[in-house]
């Protein structure tokens, strides 16, 4: 948190490493909450954590393709693509190794569909992709949190 307030004061949060680290240390929040709850700092614990980045990068891949929809159309889609599969192997990962509880990646079918449909029918506006982002993260949020407390 205190490197990214530090990257926003030189103007530099906005960078694609600014938001990774800023992300990161959201993500870091949720072993905060486990710990608080009680649960040990175990490999679970730190599963969660990367359910939570896997999702918050996924988000900021797939918006930052759909500001550059008009210009590198291709790339921008293949290298979405690619944080998407990226992010799915890390978790299924984790998954094998009886880290992550199924369901966790079940969380994943919302993300995936609205990014696979924005991909290929892209929205209208800035605003359509913030609706369907809300709608996407309180999904992913109801089964991620299911997936937690099984």
């Amino acid at each position: 948190g205190t490197v990214h307030a530090a990257l926003a004061l030189i103007s530099l949060d906005r960078t694609l490493w600014g938001e990774m680290i800023g992300l990161t240390g959201l993500a870091c929040s949720a072993v905060l909450v486990m710990a608080a709850a009680g649960r040990p700092l175990d490999g679970r614990t730190w599963s969660v954590a990367a359910l939570c980045l896997g999702y918050f990068v996924t988000s900021v891949a797939y918006v930052r393709t759909y500001r550059t929809r008009n210009e590198a159309k291709t790339k921008a889609a293949a290298l979405c693509i690619a944080v998407h599969v990226a992010v799915l192997v890390g978790l299924a990962l984790l998954w094998r190794e009886g880290w992550l509880p199924g369901l966790g990646l079940v969380a994943f079918v919302p993300v995936v569909m609205r990014t696979a449909w924005g991909l290929w029918r892209p929205p209208a506006n800035v605003r359509a992709v913030g609706w369907t982002e809300m709608g996407v993260a309180t999904t992913f949020l109801l089964v991620a949190a299911l997936a937690v407390a099984s």
